[in-house]
């Protein structure tokens, strides 16, 4: 009996100590899963940055100069749901800032100075659950 017991609180002991050192309690994704994250966000925003300035005649013949959800970590590879994205006109004279959606078509990019008047620019920087932003990203482009 007193050997189950010291087995049982060896086994406890291993799991609580291994537990803290790989985590400290949350939820990791492997270095590739993250990679898999990072590689979709930063292809769903480039993806609505594309379709924004389709969309806006001002911003035609501009180049993108694409970023990913800087958020995103094994411990939140959903990330904040935002990416800061950069137009450069064709003199390479002037930049504006935009941030799009790493998991939403619809919402697509605002430029940075509307994007802060909007009550989701409080997620920026923030890792979000994942009942808002979603894990697995949903891949946005077709």
């Amino acid at each position: 009996m007193k050997k189950i017991f010291l087995l049982i609180a060896v086994a406890v002991l291993f799991t609580v100590s291994f537990g803290s050192i790989s985590g400290c309690g949350k939820d990791e994704v492997s270095f590739a899963s993250l990679e898999e994250a990072k590689q979709t966000a930063r292809e769903n925003a480039m993806f609505n940055a594309q379709g924004y300035r389709q969309a806006n005649p001002l911003y035609s013949g501009w180049d993108i100069i694409g970023r990913g959800d800087s958020t995103q970590t094994n411990t939140c590879p959903q990330g904040d749901g935002w990416a800061t994205l950069e137009f450069l006109n064709q003199e390479k004279t002037k930049m504006i800032k935009v941030k799009c959606s790493t998991v939403s078509g619809a919402t697509g990019c605002l430029e940075d100075s509307e994007f802060k008047s909007k009550p989701f620019a409080t997620d920026d920087g923030q890792c979000q659950n994942a009942n808002k932003v979603p894990y697995p990203l949903p891949k946005i482009a077709k």
